[in-house]
């Protein structure tokens, strides 16, 4: 007899959850959009699949956070030139491409939301080292009108 794990991000019971990569699949193919650890790339960044499985030149992942949520959250920015400690950006800004890498890695963003969760790492050409987290919609109009 095979002993069901619920998914931890749809809480299924379904034969395709019985490993953290079906269970992914699995949310993806439903667009299920809830916390997952990040696998980074080589380079420190990071995309959840919901959301690359998703994302085109044309679509913002902020638009997918609320498509994929039905508008249950929201994205929140978090820039790494705004939130690095100064030997990581220091780092990032004169290293090497290797010790640049290293400098992203060595990041680790919080979201300002006890519910927050990492969506995105990823280089913006405008603003470079970029964090989007999902957080309750809530949270961010209870902050807009404070």
């Amino acid at each position: 007899m095979t002993t069901l794990n619920p998914c931890p991000a749809c809480d299924s019971e379904l034969p395709t959850h019985e490993s953290s990569r079906e269970t992914q699949q699995s949310c993806i193919n439903n667009r299920v959009l809830a916390p997952l650890e990040p696998a980074r790339s080589i380079s420190g960044y990071w995309i959840h699949p919901t959301i690359q499985a998703s994302y085109t030149e044309t679509t913002s992942i902020a638009e997918l956070i609320i498509e994929a949520s039905e508008g249950e959250l929201t994205g929140e920015t978090i820039l790494f030139e705004e939130d690095a400690i100064p030997p990581h950006w220091n780092q990032y800004i004169d290293g090497t491409p290797a010790e640049s890498f290293a400098a992203i890695h060595n990041w680790h963003p919080k979201s300002t939301h006890p519910n927050g969760f990492l969506v995105a790492l990823y280089n913006d050409e405008n603003t470079g080292p970029t964090a989007i987290f999902a957080v309750p919609e809530e949270h961010i109009e209870k902050e807009d009108t404070q």
